[in-house]
C-alpha cells in the first residue's frame, strides 16, 4: 500500500514540478527532499493489533463466596417448670414379690355396718395389702425431697407436704387396667383445702408425670383432675370434678376435720372412674385419657404448714 502512494504521489509531483510558465524545473535533489518531507507529514496507519492494544486489560473477578446462616440449637433441653411438679424420685427396678394372701388386721377390717355397694365387702379379699409397718412391702421410696417427705413411724406411712403444690410417691406395684385402690388415711393439722388423696392410672411409674388424681380435703370436699406433665412448658391440669361436698345418699359420706380418719377408694372399670369415701359411692366419671397405669398417693398444702397426713393401710384389688 506504502508503495502505491509513493508511486502516485511522485507523479503528482512530477506533473506539478513542470512548472508555471516562466518557472524554473526543479531539480532532481530538491524533487527527492520534497517527496520526504510529505511522507513524514502523513499519518501512520491503524493495524487490528495496534487497536488490540489499546484496550484496557481484562482484570480476572474472585467468584463471590456464599454464607450459610445455622441457627443456633441449644445443646440442652430448656427447663420447664411445672405447675404441679411431681415428687417422684426412680426407683430400682426390681421383680416384685408373690401376691401374699390377704392380710387380717383390725385397720384393714370390713366396717361393722358396710355401706350398701361398698367395693371393699362386694371384691372379698383383695389382690395385696400394704399394713405400712415399713417400706418393703410395696417397696416405697422413703426420705424426703423438695416437695414432700415420707416415712414410717409407729405402724403408720407418715406423708407431709414440704411445699405448696402437689406431690407424690409411687410405689413398686404393678400397672393395670381395672382395679380398685383404697386406703384408710387421718390428716394431722389441717384447714380448707388442705387435701391428699390417691394417684392413679400413672402411664410410667418412674415418670410419675401424668395420671388422674381423686382428693379429699380437710373441709369435707372431694375433687377429680388428671395431669399432662407433658403438655407445655409447665404441664397441664384438667377439672374433671370440681370440689363439691357429697351429695344425695353420699351427703354426709367424708369426715372432715383434724384426725377424722377416711377411707376413700378409687375403681376404674373401662374407662368409668368411681370415687368412693367409707365405702359409699360420690360419683362415677368416664375418662379414657390414660386406659391403664399404676398407682400411689399423694398430698398438697394450700394453707397449713407441714401438713401431713398417716396412713394405716392401703390395698388394690385386680378386676381383670
Amino acid at each position: 500500500m506504502k508503495r502505491i502512494l509513493l508511486v502516485l504521489l511522485i507523479a503528482v509531483l512530477l506533473t506539478g514540478c513542470k512548472g508555471s510558465a516562466g518557472e524554473p524545473t526543479p531539480s532532481d535533489a530538491e524533487m527527492a527532499t520534497r517527496v520526504a518531507q510529505i511522507l513524514t507529514q502523513m499519518p501512520a496507519p491503524t493495524s487490528a493489533i495496534d487497536q488490540a492494544a489499546t484496550l484496557p486489560p481484562v482484570v480476572p473477578q474472585e467468584p463471590t463466596l456464599g454464607v450459610t446462616v445455622i441457627a443456633n440449637t441449644p445443646t440442652e433441653p430448656p427447663t420447664a417448670t411445672a405447675t404441679l411438679p411431681p415428687t417422684e424420685t426412680p426407683l430400682p427396678t426390681e421383680t416384685l414379690p408373690p401376691t401374699e394372701e390377704p392380710t387380717t388386721t383390725g385397720t384393714s377390717a370390713p366396717s361393722p355396718t358396710p355401706a350398701k355397694g361398698d367395693p371393699r365387702v362386694a371384691l372379698g379379699d383383695p389382690t395385696s395389702t400394704d399394713p405400712m409397718d415399713n417400706a418393703q412391702k410395696w417397696n416405697w421410696y422413703e426420705g424426703e425431697d423438695k416437695f414432700t417427705k415420707l416415712r414410717f413411724f409407729d405402724g403408720s406411712l407418715e406423708f407431709t407436704s414440704r411445699d405448696n403444690v402437689s406431690g407424690w410417691r409411687i410405689p413398686n406395684v404393678p400397672a393395670a387396667q381395672d382395679i380398685y385402690v383404697e386406703m384408710k388415711v387421718e390428716p394431722g393439722k389441717c384447714t380448707g383445702k388442705d387435701n391428699y388423696g390417691i394417684i392413679f392410672h400413672v402411664p410410667v411409674r418412674l415418670e410419675a408425670d401424668r395420671g388422674y388424681l381423686f382428693g379429699v380435703s380437710c373441709d369435707g370436699q372431694y375433687n377429680l383432675w388428671k395431669w399432662d406433665g407433658k403438655a407445655g412448658e409447665k404441664g397441664q391440669r384438667d377439672m374433671l370434678v370440681w370440689w363439691t361436698a357429697p351429695k344425695g345418699d353420699a351427703k354426709g359420706a367424708l369426715k372432715s376435720g383434724e384426725g377424722k380418719s377416711n377411707r376413700i377408694g378409687v375403681k376404674v372399670v373401662g374407662g368409668k372412674i368411681g370415687l368412693y369415701a367409707n365405702g359409699v359411692l360420690l360419683q362415677e366419671v368416664v375418662d379414657k385419657t390414660y386406659p391403664s397405669g399404676t398407682f400411689g398417693i399423694f398430698i398438697d398444702r394450700e394453707t397449713t404448714e407441714n401438713f401431713t397426713i398417716e396412713i394405716d393401710e392401703m390395698s388394690y384389688w385386680l378386676l381383670k
